[in-house]
């Protein structure tokens, strides 16, 4: 732990960090850029599978639900 923080803490801030410069500084299209943060949160572990891809669901109303 550094300042507090454990690794996947530092990896999410990185990540943010480096995501928000990308966006800025470059002309990558932003579905991309997200997509490519969440794909490194999940391959380093901060990030499960659910988590990762819960945001790609369009059946808001099955999470509700219990529905899968």
């Amino acid at each position: 732990m550094f300042l507090g923080f454990n690794l996947h803490a530092w990896i999410t801030i990185a990540t943010v960090l480096t995501l928000f410069s990308v966006l800025l500084f470059t002309k990558l299209r932003s579905d991309l850029v997200f997509l490519g943060a969440i794909a490194i949160l999940f391959v380093t572990g901060v990030l499960d599978a659910k988590e990762a891809f819960s945001g790609f669901s369009s059946c808001h109303s099955c999470q509700k639900n219990g529905v899968e």
